[in-house]
């Protein structure tokens, strides 16, 4: 790395996979391309790559996930805590930079009524990265959906397609119940459309 006069390769394209977002048989075609600002991040020599936290399966007080360090220095400490929960996590990480834990948390379930977010912070020994998170558990019992449990009207799954292109050709969205309607939310409203998917072309 010189104080000026660096180069930057980008390599981008369009290819699916079977467990990526779009799949390989979809609706719609993900164009190749930067077509977003893109940021360069200065990280340590090792840092934290990827985390998941999660309630536990089929429990309410448990949390599950792991955390992925990439460099050279694999085996580190972890202590993940969970906001004003008064939840402390401590693993460690393995020769591939790993760690995997489950264990007892108190919190306070997310719900639409009480959208309850955790400041979470992620330390290793090299690196530190914060997030905010809500725990819920989402499950299907027969035709019902079930938030944390039990069975909620906002948990039901209506949603809205909605294509964004040139100004000259407007946007045109369906949803599951065959309602089209234009680019007006409360067209979407109307058809009993809670989630909006946006595309960009």
């Amino acid at each position: 790395m010189r104080a000026k006069d660096n180069f930057l390769v980008v390599k981008v394209d369009n290819q699916r996979h079977r467990d990526g977002v779009p799949t390989d048989n979809t609706d719609w075609w993900n164009y190749g391309g930067l077509t977003r600002d893109v940021r360069l991040v200065e990280v340590p020599g090792t840092f934290i790559r990827d985390y998941a936290i999660q309630l536990a399966k089929g429990e309410s007080h448990r949390l599950s996930g792991w955390v992925q360090l990439d460099g050279p220095r694999a085996a580190q400490d972890v202590t993940i805590r969970i906001g004003d929960s008064g939840t402390t996590i401590r693993a460690r990480t393995d020769a591939d930079g790993l760690a995997r834990f489950d264990a007892e948390a108190n919190v306070e379930l997310w719900s639409p009524q009480r959208p309850k977010l955790y400041a979470v912070e992620i330390a290793a020994q090299t690196d530190r990265v914060e997030d905010r998170i809500g725990f819920r558990a989402l499950e299907t019992k027969g035709a019902d959906i079930l938030l944390n449990g039990s069975p909620s009207s906002s948990a039901e799954s209506a949603f809205t397609s909605r294509l964004r292109s040139a100004r000259a050709a407007p946007s045109v969205e369906r949803t599951h119940r065959c309602c089209l309607v234009g680019r007006a939310s409360s067209a979407s409203t109307s058809c009993g459309s809670r989630t909006t998917r946006t595309m960009s072309i």
